[in-house]
């Protein structure tokens, strides 16, 4: 039997290709990025082997960091969209202790390092007796002068 119409054949394949690469366009073209930092105490230490989590969009991801408190992860442009709020955290395995970082993602890569830890604010308490103490030690000094050259 010969073929009267060659072309449509051709055209439905064509069509079919097409129709499965914008099925496809997405997974093509997602793009993807990289959050990275790094993991350090107050005083500038590293902190190896922190867990880090970080939460971006609605994608929740862990990992461990590296033994430089290096870490990194990789989202795509679907999990996390442009202007998305982006937070990681790192807790230190031996101290339990917890440090944050946040950012909006705008762009390729985001350097989002963490501190764990920090200097300790003294209770109010213990601040305002500290100077009573101080108070009362100058009186007392300046009394103690004042009597010895009326001696």
């Amino acid at each position: 039997m010969i073929n009267k119409k060659p072309g449509l054949k051709t055209l439905n394949i064509g069509i079919r290709f097409l129709m499965l690469g914008v099925l496809m366009a997405g997974f093509i073209f997602a793009q993807s990025f990289e959050v990275k930092g790094r993991v350090r105490d107050a005083l500038g230490n590293d902190i190896p082997h922190a867990i880090v989590t970080a939460v971006c969009g609605e994608q929740v991801k862990t990992t461990e960091a590296a033994g430089n408190g290096f870490y990194s992860f990789n989202f795509s442009t679907d999990d996390c969209p442009e202007g998305s709020p982006l937070v990681v955290t790192a807790e230190d395995p031996e101290t339990g202790e917890t440090g944050q970082n946040s950012g909006t993602f705008g762009g390729a890569t985001q350097v989002l390092d963490i501190v764990i830890g920090g200097a300790e604010v003294p209770e109010f308490g213990l601040v305002a007796g500290s100077i009573a103490a101080l108070a009362s030690a100058g009186a007392y000094l300046a009394l103690k002068r004042k009597a010895s050259k009326s001696l």
